[in-house]
């Protein structure tokens, strides 16, 4: 069987990518995998990190940009016809394709095909929802990353979808931790006030904190905007000894997880979310990284995140600031409540680890086309093994 990997996401690409890497090392060891990008902007050492999975049968294909513009304007089924044409150029080629987007997909051509949902960015206007229902009912199998991104899946694009949560590469636990913060988020100057607040509650305890230090880490585009908004937040940050790194590396952004205790986030919006849901979290898989390092979360509840956090149990949820600065001098006052809280959180994360995410998944594809796969089998013999190792007497 030949199996096509497309991610297609815009706004989610990193964690499209994790999730492609995982599927494709497990596929390719049944399939010919293919990961189709356009344009080829895959690292395959970067795309092997990402996913913490092995690459070496896996090929890549590279596709030239989906068409967006044809000689005459007034003629849209041109474009339409175009459009549709490299679709089928795409998606063809495949006994399976698996398309992981967060915009309404491209039409598929594959015998199977499955649709990853990681959040629906688009919705369909009335005009089009012949066209783009086609589009969508082209996709046997529709999968969610969450139950949030379930709920307005069936909102914008008026279809149902199951839900199996990302695999999440967990990260080492640290053996010990620095007195840090780290958050992590886009900077976008179209959303100026998260990183503002997070750097504005920093400084208000600096008295009580002193040794303690505070990185904000983000993705950064070339946007004029964007620019302008990362040098004032540098400006900001500069006043309270705050280091602020901008697109960091894989490594550098497991050195700051693996050393600290405490991760903050904030939301990105303001306005009421049932009317910007896009805004909020629709899976976090570097906050379950961090978790998995031993960082205690302290978050706003928006989006998917109450699908993660159990206030309180493994981390905390804040609304007002004053709450964010309550939670935090609770964790760095107590050692002891900052272990226990740790070793929840750690544990929290082991429930998207990637054996599991390979369990939910291919059991997906069993059921809507037959399709087993001798990986899966191998996740149940390892959880056989493990609980039956626990009640085996110990050797005194």
């Amino acid at each position: 069987m030949k199996v096509g990997l497309y991610n297609s996401s815009l706004e989610n690409s990193s964690c499209g990518d994790v999730y492609a890497a995982v599927l494709a090392s497990v596929l390719s060891q049944e399939h010919r995998t293919e990961i189709v990008s356009c344009p080829n902007t895959r690292d395959p050492e970067q795309f092997r990190k990402s996913g913490q999975s092995r690459v070496e049968n896996i090929s890549y294909r590279t596709m030239a940009p989906a068409p967006q513009l044809v000689s005459d304007p007034n003629r849209p089924d041109r474009r339409y016809e175009a459009l549709r044409a490299w679709s089928h150029e795409l998606t063809r080629p495949y006994d399976l394709f698996i398309n992981l987007t967060d915009r309404l997909p491209v039409f598929s051509s594959a015998r199977q095909s499955v649709l990853v949902i990681q959040f629906p960015y688009d919705f369909i206007p009335s005009f089009y929802q012949t066209f783009w229902l086609a589009h969508l009912h082209s996709y046997q199998l529709k999968i969610a990353n969450s139950y949030y991104t379930q709920y307005w899946t069936r909102v914008f694009w008026e279809i149902d979808a199951r839900v199996v949560h990302p695999p999440v590469p967990l990260h080492p636990v640290a053996e010990s931790k620095d007195n840090l913060i780290v958050s992590f988020g886009r900077f976008d100057a179209a959303q100026p006030h998260r990183q503002l607040k997070l750097i504005s509650a920093f400084k208000l305890l600096k008295n009580d904190l002193p040794t303690w230090s505070f990185s904000l880490i983000g993705d950064l585009s070339q946007n004029r905007s964007d620019q302008g908004f990362f040098a004032a937040v540098c400006d900001a940050a500069r006043t309270a000894d705050i280091n602020v790194v901008a697109n960091p590396t894989f490594d550098q952004e497991t050195e700051l997880l693996r050393r600290a205790k405490i991760i903050w986030l904030a939301s990105e919006v303001e306005q009421e979310l049932d009317f910007y849901p896009e805004g909020s979290h629709s899976f976090d898989l570097k906050l379950v990284q961090a978790m998995s390092t031993g960082c205690v979360p302290i978050v706003n509840n928006f989006g998917a995140l109450s699908e993660v956090i159990r206030h309180r149990e493994n981390g905390f949820f804040w609304y007002q600031l004053s709450e964010l600065l309550e939670r935090t001098l609770e964790l760095a006052g107590s050692e002891t409540h900052f272990q226990a809280m740790t070793r929840t959180a750690r544990m929290r994360a082991l429930d998207f680890r990637r054996d599991r995410f390979i369990d939910s998944f291919m059991k997906q594809l069993e059921e809507a086309f037959g399709i087993s796969s001798a990986a899966r089998t191998i996740v149940r013999l390892k959880r056989l093994f493990s609980a039956a190792g626990q009640f085996l007497p110990t050797r005194r």
